[in-house]
């Protein structure tokens, strides 16, 4: 049984040449005429399954000619490749009646017009011609498919033809071929091609040919109610803003991905319904904009608040904006304001209670359990806001939270080690560990808030991975801190001038590369960043231009942030 539309029609074409051997001699040909050659954007595949020859301009090569030409070949004085079999004789444009009339017939086609006295037809049991509509739905000389009646499917059926041959049978019988089947054999994702239509017009109908453009602008007709070459891309693009019917999908298929379809927006701004109150405020993009000036404005207003002020703020604009999050101008980065006020509501969470102050074991608790996010969310806030307008606003609002609260704590901890503290000696964390097989990585500036960024890069990476939070040593810049991390051997370094550690044999300041001979000496290897090192001992190198870029770039040192450990 054959599979596939094509080889219906295929095994339609050979029953036809059946014939009654006691009753007549061998047809010479198959004659198909096709008034409304409706089969001719097809006949090249059907040719390539049969000895198919048509009517029309000279062209051998696609076996294709003139009246004589066809009886030369049908007559075997002109061979064209045909493959074996009764040669089938294709008409464009020629009913079977204009042929029959032998004294009347066109004088182009009278060459061939004696073809019918030894030929058999290829036609309707009617006597008329096949269309493509007749040949399949007809129930025993055709496919017997069901197919709907109204005229947009006629259309459809023509403009899907080449793709319904390539349909299985057994599929295309089990429902009624309509018009949304028909044209999404054409288009197999109309949603899509729609707003690949509306993202480009002219270069999208460049792309495109005849026929998919028609088959598009049929669908759009059915399934939309506009038509793309009579309303054009503003209608579309308001109708698209509106999501009512048919749009909705589109509109949904359009917010899953909008930065495939940038050109979307610009049709979106020109078709905005010149509305003071409009529905679906999240469509256009000149409301968003708007809703952008007007929390811009509201941040920069933060420098007149108190820092409980500001957070009770924080809260109700945050209503009124959040939403913007959920939006295609979320996905397309154009509410940045939107996404730094999500961070300044963790901001006004974490700052609303003080850390912990009544020693200094439930103050490091505190900032090691939460109070780092606050840090984490100022960064995140700055981030986002990438012009300097944006910037300025959203380092308004976050000093309004931050500045006293940092403070605070500041003063806390200051208390908590200080001489009059009635708890344990500061003890900044143990250096780092010579086992065998290890290897620490010293990154100036890490920050508790920033090696948990790192934590999430590196989980996801696939490796297991702990934070554990120790003391700096006092006081927290680099020449201090960093040599009581490096694992040398035990009293290798004392306090040297100032801040600077020393040698405790020479004297020397710790500079990096008396910290390398020190560590060398303990059997540590210092590794370069492309070094690899004996993995079976201990090594100790440094990544990272946190510290440096925060002293050179200030405020902007949250862009590096961004790229480096989002």
């Amino acid at each position: 049984m054959s599979d596939t539309v094509l080889d219906r029609v295929v095994a339609c074409l050979g029953a036809a040449l059946g014939y009654d051997q006691n009753v007549r001699v061998a047809p010479v040909a198959l004659l198909w005429p096709d008034e409304g050659a409706q089969w001719k954007p097809v006949m090249e595949r059907i040719g390539a399954r049969l000895p198919v020859v048509s009517l029309g301009d000279y062209d051998p090569a696609t076996r294709c000619g003139p009246a004589y030409w066809i009886r030369c070949v049908v007559a075997g004085t002109v061979d064209v490749g045909l493959p074996g079999g009764t040669p089938i004789v294709y008409l464009p444009g020629v009913s079977r009646g204009a042929l029959r009339a032998a004294d009347n017939c066109p004088r182009a086609l009278s060459p061939i017009a004696e073809l019918q006295y030894r030929s058999q037809w290829f036609s309707h049991p009617n006597n008329r011609d096949w269309t493509v509509r007749a040949l399949l739905s007809h129930p025993e000389r055709g496919l017997g498919l069901r197919i709907a009646e109204d005229i947009e499917t006629s259309a459809a059926l023509l403009l899907a033809l080449d793709r319904l041959l390539d349909e299985r049978v057994e599929r295309a019988a089990k429902q009624v071929l309509d018009t949304n089947y028909l044209l999404e054999l054409v288009s197999q994702d109309p949603v899509r091609t729609l707003l690949r239509w509306l993202d480009d017009p002219s270069g999208y109908r460049g792309r495109t040919d005849n026929v998919r453009w028609a088959a598009f602008v049929q669908q759009c007709k059915a399934d939309y109610g506009f038509d793309p070459t009579v309303d054009g891309e503003v209608t579309a693009a308001r109708k698209l803003g509106g999501r009512h019917g048919q749009w909705a999908n589109a509109w949904k298929r359009f917010a899953d991905t909008p930065e495939r379809y940038p050109g979307i927006a610009r049709q979106l701004r020109k078709a905005r319904p010149n509305e003071l109150i409009v529905d679906n405020l999240d469509a256009w993009p000149q409301d968003n904009e708007r809703a952008e000036d007007q929390l811009r404005s509201r941040l920069r207003d933060f420098t007149a608040l108190t820092p409980d002020g500001a957070r009770s703020q924080v809260a109700g604009i945050d209503y009124e904006h959040g939403w913007r999050r959920g939006t295609v101008w979320a996905e397309l980065k154009m509410a940045p304001l939107a996404f730094a006020l999500e961070q300044l509501v963790t901001l006004a969470e974490i700052t609303m209670q003080p850390l912990a102050a009544s020693d200094l074991d439930s103050l490091v608790a505190d900032y090691a359990g939460r109070g780092w996010r606050a840090d984490e969310a100022v960064l995140r806030a700055l981030a986002v806001a990438t012009t300097a307008a944006d910037r300025d606003a959203v380092s308004a609002a976050t000093a309004a939270m931050y500045r006293r609260w940092v403070h605070t704590g500041a003063e806390a901890l200051q208390k908590a080690i200080g001489p009059l503290a009635n708890a344990r000696t500061y003890e900044p964390g143990p250096p780092a560990s010579t086992t065998p097989g290890t290897v620490t990585v010293f990154v100036d500036g890490l920050r508790l808030d920033i090696a948990h960024r790192l934590r999430v890069r590196l989980a996801g990476a696939g490796l297991g991975v702990a934070v554990t939070p120790s003391l700096a040593a006092l006081p927290t810049v680099t020449s201090t801190s960093k040599p009581t991390l490096i694992p040398a051997a035990a009293g290798a370094l004392r306090a040297g001038s100032d801040l600077d550690a020393a040698n405790a044999v020479t004297g020397t300041r710790a500079s990096i590369q008396v910290l390398r001979g020190l560590m060398a000496e303990n059997g540590v290897q210092t590794l370069m960043p492309t070094e690899i090192g004996d993995t079976s001992g201990t090594a100790w190198t440094e990544a990272g231009e946190i510290d440096r870029n925060g002293h050179e770039v200030g405020i902007r040192l949250v862009d590096h942030l961004a790229w480096t450990f989002q």
